[in-house]
């Protein structure tokens, strides 16, 4: 296989090649002009209004279409055939639009097509489009002039926008080959394209998004949606500095046109278009453990009373891949001993809930429910009417475009869900190792390949929704793309490495999913992969510790790792530094839900990149290691080792130190304290920040009292929102309490808070009050009755009333009992005196990157380790070297060498015509070998078959395990590549447990497909 750089692929798709030719093709085809149509090379020939759309005819066959969709939202088709005519699309649930008031008129030059919020031309000679403010005046955005947009011959299709020099990109989802990540995307390209890339440094899942966000020209900011799921490549002002462009393999030539100017208007009208991000069940927002792989009750249990006993909280334990009989028949393993119906009852009557993972949209062979899916026509084909093998574990894929398919996967979903199962973790959905020959019933492979999780999730969603109308699904995916949010669906950042330069590539790109839709995103805290980082429980323990940290922060709280992950196994120190960061996350599930419940109304991500809020302060533009969590809090996780202090920039407003009360005064930046055990995080003058008290699970009591942290500044309000936390009951029956938050200060005279609700239904019986005040506290009273002032802070605790001033935190601490009413009032009195807030201790950052790390330390992780090892019998892909590793990276052996060195470097891979489609390792050398981990269920005999195809007589294989031989395979002339055998070696004796096996290749000559295990007759 010939690989390619970006700028080669990018050439080739400028030449019209599909992508999954260029994937397959050692050499590039001869670019002719008539392989390429520039909508340009025609004129305007006249226009129609058919309601809210705008159809323009051509010189020529290619028709132009403008649908006004709101009047800030324009969607333009072009289409070469005219007839305007193509599937249902996958992001956007409803595409006929109506009422939207619009005026045409003509200037001699253009078509002017007004809205009361955007302007769109139609340049009639050469034919373009541009964007305009409402008035016809400055350009936000449009084609550029003499290369636009238009088609190949082949399908493809491309445009070229112009880019402002003052322009910054942001969004287009997550990307896995940015190293650190990116926030700011300008200057690079992205792939579009779902797959895992294990790269430490990186994040390894990718979200390909076709969902740009531009501050633009001056600021006339703009949104760009390209609603076509064909592999595509942006390129975001790097081959030309002054334009963007993209180039897609495949389907419509169709985009929408978001105008702003700011860039939270555009992400409105974007999840208007493509779906509201679903509001999550309250228990997905606490903590959920997981592991690769829990494998009975008891430790599931003990893992639970040691969290518990330990005073964690906990809300969600997680089962992955290898639960059931056979990967995947949903049945429950014999080693869960019947025991799983009330294990999982049990559990939830302690406040937990479990998630089951599918172990990929794959069903082995060996199944017991293969067969049903087999006569139901579930499964994707090859095209000759074979089934496709791909996956980790090796599985036949399932076709979620299949009619049939939640007919005949529900019946199998159901009983767990009966017993107690809350959520579904969707794995491999990439989906992975999906064969170039895969055809599917309800599209082309190009059209399915990147909206195949979101079919999936679909898919999900809609069984457990019709099953359960009043449900809220959730549901864990590894990938994800446009519209997809709206399935109910969390996703994480993919199977990463377990190092610092990994967790400094989740920030960014977690920022661009919140941009681009998906809010509910999350990380394997501590890292999935690479063993334990530098090899030291110690040093991984003080890893984890900060990746904790981080993901209190973030949409979701996960851990998650291929070995020991719970918070409690890394020592004293760090259990105690974990548990308070996650005891903190569970107080602040007030603010966070009510920022849900926000993200369901109008899109807006709960962790925001600070150009969200602070759009015109340069400093912020690719500010890409700090956030806002809300619009109140700012969080700078620390993503360095060995570090006590990092620089955070603090834009325009007093921030206020959550620890310490320190106030800085942005926008400047300031070097601030980062001990090991705390999270710096800085509260902005003037917030309301609800609390509750802490709770060992969501569900374990209302939030009762509510605690309002406040820290008076002019006016200002929150909103705070609860319902039952589980069901639609808020959407169906209105049942939910929206309470009105609103302070205002007098500067030293009087503070007065109004808190009014909506109801009573999730209202608390007492409010508690901690007011961050800057002038001392006279008196004051809530609903009239006066608050006595206690001398001390403890009585207050047992007092069903009371307030008591803590000089030394400038703070009032206040309780009140609440009524029968919906409305209270607090009034406090002040002196006239200025209480300056603490002042920030001079810290000075520590140079030398030699004391942030020791001497000797490595400088390269660790290759991919991956587990879990496939159990046998199992067949396994042979370009799955790395012990499991999906892919990327591949052993070679230097001769000579002991132990032989190990590198990655890339492997030849190529289509085989082996029945069922596939990759083949091709190009092998003397000496190369390949290094697989098999899980051996029981002691005894198996046997081992290699799938091989040779045009020769010579090839020769050594195969070993635990450094001793145990085969010796000729390979046979098989009649060259159409023709594939498999090869036994008979009756070898394998040890029970994880066991590594190595194919030593002594003469090369031949491609290799797959190995398999079986039991073995022979004894």
């Amino acid at each position: 296989m010939t690989h390619f750089t970006p700028s080669a692929l990018l050439a080739l798709l400028l030449a019209g090649m599909p992508l999954a030719s260029i994937a397959t093709t050692d050499t590039t085809p001869a670019l002719m002009t008539s392989d390429r149509t520039a909508l340009a090379s025609f004129s305007v020939a006249g226009f129609t209004r058919e309601d809210s759309r705008v159809i323009i005819a051509t010189t020529g066959t290619p028709k132009l279409r403008v649908d006004l969709c709101q009047p800030g939202i324009a969607r333009i088709w072009v289409d070469p055939t005219g007839r305007f005519e193509k599937p249902a699309s996958y992001g956007v649930a409803n595409e006929t639009w109506t009422g939207v008031a619009y005026q045409v008129s003509e200037t001699p030059d253009y078509l002017r097509i007004q809205t009361s919020e955007l302007t769109v031309r139609v340049w009639k000679q050469p034919l373009r489009v541009t964007f305009h403010t409402a008035d016809d005046g400055a350009q936000i955005a449009g084609e550029r002039a003499g290369e636009g947009m238009g088609w190949f011959r082949t399908g493809a299709a491309f445009m070229t926008s112009d880019l402002a020099s003052d322009e910054h990109l942001y969004g287009l989802g997550e990307s896995n080959d940015a190293k650190h990540g990116a926030m700011d995307r300008r200057g690079s390209t992205r792939d579009m394209f779902t797959g895992q890339t294990i790269t430490s440094g990186c994040v390894t899942a990718d979200f390909p998004i076709t969902f740009l966000l531009s501050t633009g020209p001056q600021g006339r900011g703009y949104g760009f949606y390209l609603d076509n799921t064909y592999r595509s490549e942006f390129d975001l002002g790097k081959a030309q500095g002054d334009a963007w462009s993209f180039r897609v393999n495949g389907g419509e030539l169709l985009f929408y046109f978001f105008a702003g100017p700011r860039l939270n208007t555009i992400i409105e009208r974007y999840t208007w278009l493509t779906g509201r991000p679903s509001l999550p069940p309250l228990w997905s927002l606490g903590f959920i453990q997981s592991k690769c792989t829990y494998l009975t009750w008891d430790e599931l249990d003990d893992t639970l009373r040691q969290l518990r006993g330990r005073g964690f909280p906990l809300d969600a334990l997680v089962i992955d891949y290898d639960w059931p009989e056979q990967i995947n028949n949903f049945k429950w393993h014999a080693r869960w001993q019947g025991r799983s119906e009330a294990m999982l009852a049990a559990h939830r009557a302690q406040g937990v809930r479990y998630l089951l993972s599918n172990s990929g949209p794959m069903i082995k062979k060996a199944a017991s429910n293969h067969a049903s899916g087999l006569a139901a026509g579930v499964f994707a084909t090859d095209g000759e009417g074979h089934t496709v093998t791909c996956g980790h574990y090796g599985g036949d894929l399932l076709d979620f475009t299949a009619p049939n398919i939640k007919g005949w996967l529900w019946p199998q979903l159901q009983p767990l869900v009966s017993a107690g199962i809350a959520g579904w973790w969707l794995d491999l959905v990439e989906p992975e190792g999906e064969p170039s020959q895969t055809v599917y019933q309800g599209g082309a492979r190009g059209r399915i390949h990147n909206a195949y999780a979101l079919l999936n999730s679909r898919t999900y969603w809609e069984m457990l929704t019709e099953h359960a109308p009043d449900t809220r699904p959730f549901i864990l995916s590894r990938t994800g793309t446009a519209g997809i949010q709206k399935y109910g669906v969390a996703v994480w950042s993919g199977d990463i490495f377990s190092d610092y330069d990994t967790l400094q590539a989740q920030c960014p790109e977690a920022l661009n999913s919140g941009l681009s839709g998906l809010n509910l995103w999350s990380s394997d805290s501590g890292g999935f992969i690479s063993g334990l980082y530098r090899n030291s429980a110690a040093d991984h323990g003080l890893l984890y510790e900060r990746w904790m940290q981080f993901s209190c922060f973030n949409p979701m709280t996960r851990a998650h790792k291929s070995g020991p992950s719970e918070p409690y196994r890394w020592g004293a120190a760090v259990e105690q530094g974990c548990r308070e960061a996650l005891r903190l996350r569970y107080r602040l599930l007030p603010y966070i839900y009510s920022y849900f419940h926000e993200t369901a109304q109008n899109g807006q991500p709960l962790m925001k990149a600070l150009v969200l809020e602070y759009q015109d302060d340069p400093a912020v533009l690719n500010l890409k290691d700090q956030y806002l969590f809300g619009r109140e809090l700012l969080v700078a996780p620390v993503l360095t080792e060995a570090t006590s202090e990092r620089s955070v920039y603090f834009p325009a407003g007093a921030w206020i130190d959550w620890y310490t009360g320190h106030e800085f005064h942005g926008p400047s930046r300031h070097t601030v304290a980062a001990p090991q055990d705390r999270i710096p995080l800085f509260v902005k003058s003037g917030a309301i920040v609800p609390m509750a008290p802490f709770m060992s699970h969501t569900g374990e009591k209302p939030w009762d009292p509510i605690t309002l942290n406040v820290w008076p500044d002019g006016t200002s309000r929150f909103r705070l929102y609860r319902d039952d936390g589980e069901t639609l009951a808020y959407q169906q029956r209105n049942e939910f309490t929206e309470t009105l938050i609103e302070c205002r200060e007098t500067a030293g005279r009087s503070v007065a808070l109004d808190i009014v609700e909506s109801n009573k239904r999730f209202t608390p019986a007492t409010y508690e009050l901690a007011l961050h005040l800057r002038s001392k506290p006279t008196a004051i009273t809530a609903d009239g009755r006066a608050l006595p002032l206690q001398a001390l802070l403890s009585p207050l605790a047992d007092a069903a009333e009371g307030a008591f001033w803590d000089e030394v935190g400038n703070c009032l601490h206040a309780k009140f009992r609440t009524s029968g009413a919906t409305r209270y009032a607090v009034a406090v009195a002040l002196d006239d005196s200025i209480l300056a807030r603490p002042t920030v201790p001079d810290l000075v950052a520590e140079a030398a990157a030699a004391a942030k790390a020791p001497t000797g330390a490595p400088t390269t992780p660790k290759l991919p380790y991956l587990l879990p090892a496939p159990t046998a019998p199992c067949r396994v892909q042979a370009e799955n070297f790395d012990r499991g590793g999906e892919g990327v990276g591949y052993h070679k052996s230097t001769p000579g060498l002991i132990p032989p060195a190990h590198r990655i470097e890339p492997v030849d891979l190529e289509p085989c015509a082996d029945a069922g489609g596939g990759l083949a390792v091709t190009g092998v050398a003397s000496s190369d070998w390949f290094d697989y981990t098999i899980n051996i269920p029981a002691t005894g005999y198996y046997d081992l078959g290699l799938r091989l195809s040779s045009e020769v007589d010579n090839g020769f294989i050594y195969v070993g395990c635990g450094g001793k031989e145990i085969a010796a395979l000729s390979v046979p002339q098989t009649g060259g590549k159409k023709e594939w055998k498999t090869i036994w070696a008979r009756g070898i004796y394998f040890e029970k447990g994880v066991q590594p096996i190595n194919y030593y290749v002594m003469r090369p000559g031949f491609l290799f497909k797959y190995f398999e295990l079986e039991p073995s007759a022979a004894k």
